[in-house]
């Protein structure tokens, strides 16, 4: 029972991981054919239609031709056109600054891997329960169980929240953010 709880979780996360994946290379690959001059509209529902389906059919015939075949000679295709794609952004930009900047990000990331992975927006979410516009349903931020709609039952008007000191970035960010990540 077990093994059929933990295959039928593995193949759901599976599919919606690829789902996801597809979905936002379709876009994207729309709106570089877009700012190529190729054509294509990536608010366009017929463009992402032909695109998905001209990926799934390119992914259907690698897995049928088989690992030997098929997904190695792709994987091996696409590996070698990156590359292709990765020198020449490098060779006929600034190479300078291609690679002070992956010296510098690199830096970046390292020293400050830690804080970023603990960063959750605390203070930009703060005061999110108290502002009007702003629905927030598992803070309890809409209806007559808010914590804005019983301040104001007992008179108390906000007029001025700290959020105004934070809001460096949208408050519903972590929110969207973890949702999506999910």
């Amino acid at each position: 029972m077990g093994d059929c709880i933990v295959d039928a979780l593995s193949i759901t996360c599976t599919t919606f991981g690829v789902c996801t994946t597809l979905g936002l290379g379709c876009s994207s690959i729309l709106t570089g054919t877009q700012r190529l001059g190729l054509g294509g509209d990536p608010t366009s529902v017929g463009d992402k239609v032909v695109v998905v389906v001209v990926i799934t059919i390119m992914a259907t015939l690698s897995v049928l031709s088989g690992i030997d075949t098929g997904i190695k000679y792709l994987s091996t295709f696409t590996f070698a056109i990156g590359n292709v794609f990765l020198l020449s952004v490098m060779f006929f930009d600034n190479t300078w600054y291609c690679l002070n900047e992956l010296v510098q990000t690199t830096g970046h990331y390292m020293r400050y891997i830690i804080q970023i992975a603990f960063e959750t927006d605390t203070f930009q979410q703060l005061g999110y329960e108290l502002d009007a516009s702003k629905t927030n349903l598992p803070m309890g931020s809409d209806g007559d169980a808010s914590l804005l709609h019983r301040l104001s039952e007992k008179g108390i008007q906000m007029v001025n929240t700290p959020v105004a000191f934070y809001e460096q970035s949208p408050v519903e960010f972590m929110d969207w953010w973890t949702i999506f990540y999910w």
